[in-house]
């Protein structure tokens, strides 16, 4: 391996992130710094406008024998754990793990503070019961199981003696009824980790699933805003005292690009200016370039992943498919039925032609937006300078974006570690050396 690759390993980002799509609007977890005991049953019953459509969500949650329902950092936990499932492909019901997999996702110190706070996360998830009211639904549309009205996010923990022991989780019937319906997102972690404490995360999972559609405004009421966060239990019982706590939270989004201002209106309304770039302008490029009407863009952002969409974009256009007449209603169904993708065998010395109008720092920029979006393989191939290394999916991200006029820098963010990813110098076919 070559000294530029070895640096390379070091510090690339996570594969691309996963988070759960109806149970991130679902609160679970409570805001407090520290769990505390015997606070026994809460119910959360609030509305929320979820891709520009109210929903009601209704749940009681029951602690476990101790009494203690888990808090925002073990949310963290859970998270972490659904990261080594995706990424190993792994769907099954119980997850294999090893507990330095989890402090290596969560950047936490392989010290004996962390094996507690593991084991401690864990029992708390594994003792939550909860009871849903309302109708769950799944980002495409589909309803959850209705078999039961007590619900698990796990099952069941096994925690192995020494410290390179393996552990194990029985996942939940909520979880793996996300696992069936394939109800997931994308979630930026470097962002996640970066965000540094679990209550701003937690405002941004809410935020980013409630506009997946690309909104860049989301409203919300003080009081639904305070029981999807889970606050109502922790002193905010005026709005006042709600934007006190918060502020710090929102500064800190704001920071990392993730929205633009907050504002308050009088009656007890929060209004988020959420910047939400790739989503606001791939709806912009379906309805405006690809011919496709607003309520369907909206249920195929709701739906489907961004690169998902992306990719269908790039072959119609560049691909070795028949061209269709009505480009709109056809992009939809090949989204939708997930429409085998073809390209020519020349395909990559045509992506070299167009890599090839471009200036070295805006080949930089799109490279490093791909590798955001799409992560990076274990071979490490995406990481070259050179397009004809990557993978057809990475070559036809970055050519939508040059193509359609998305901004890279836009995309990596002011608070993107993706932007930090060296990338192993090739010669560039077209480039100026």
């Amino acid at each position: 391996m070559s000294e530029n690759l070895q640096r390379a390993t070091a510090c690339l980002p996570a594969v691309a992130g996963r988070d759960y799509a109806a149970l991130a609007v679902l609160p679970f977890t409570l805001a407090l710094r520290e769990p505390t005991k015997s606070h026994g049953p809460i119910n959360a019953d609030f509305t929320i406008t979820v891709d520009g459509k109210p929903r009601r969500i209704s749940t009681t949650l029951i602690p476990g024998e101790s009494g203690v329902l888990p808090v925002h950092a073990d949310q963290m936990v859970h998270l972490a754990l659904l990261q080594l499932a995706i990424q190993r492909h792994d769907v099954r019901d119980t997850l294999v793990f090893r507990r330095m997999e989890v402090f290596s996702l969560l950047r936490w110190p392989n010290r004996g503070w962390s094996y507690d706070r593991l084991e401690q996360s864990l029992r708390r998830l594994a003792g939550l019961t909860i009871e849903i009211k309302s109708s769950l639904v799944s980002r495409d549309g589909r309803e959850y199981h209705k078999s039961t009205h007590l619900s698990h996010v796990i099952d069941s923990v096994y925690i192995g003696s020494g410290r390179d022991a393996e552990c194990r989780v029985r996942w939940g019937d909520l979880v793996l009824e996300a696992f069936r319906l394939g109800d997931f997102k994308s979630l930026d972690w470097d962002l996640i980790i970066a965000l540094g404490n679990p209550l701003t995360a937690q405002l941004y999972r809410v935020i980013d699933r409630a506009t997946l559609s690309g909104q860049t405004q989301w409203e919300i009421d003080w009081q639904s805003l305070a029981i999807a966060l889970g606050m109502s239990a922790d002193g905010c019982a005026r709005p006042a005292r709600l934007r006190q706590r918060l502020e710090p939270h929102f500064e800190t989004l704001k920071a990392h690009g993730v929205i633009e201002d907050v504002r308050y209106r009088r009656g007890g309304q929060f209004v988020f200016e959420v910047r939400n770039y790739l989503r606001a302008r791939l709806r912009q490029v379906l309805e405006e370039r690809f011919e496709v009407y607003g309520e369907a863009a909206r249920q195929l952002l709701a739906g489907y992943d961004e690169v998902q969409i992306m990719l269908q974009c790039d072959c119609l256009y560049h691909g070795a498919r028949p061209k269709p007449q009505s480009p709109g209603g056809y992009l939809v169904e090949a989204v939708r039925q997930g429409y085998e993708l073809r390209y020519a065998a020349d395909e990559p010395e045509t992506f070299l032609a167009i890599w090839g109008l471009l200036s070295e720092g805006e080949r930089q920029a799109y490279h490093r937006a791909g590798i955001k979006l799409l992560g990076v393989g274990e071979d490490l191939f995406e990481t070259r300078g050179d397009p004809s290394a990557w993978s057809q999916a990475m070559r036809a991200v970055v050519r939508f974006l040059v193509c359609h006029n998305l901004d890279p820098e836009e995309l990596l963010g002011p608070g993107s570690t993706s932007a930090l990813v060296p990338i192993v110098e090739d010669a560039l076919p077209g480039a100026e050396r």
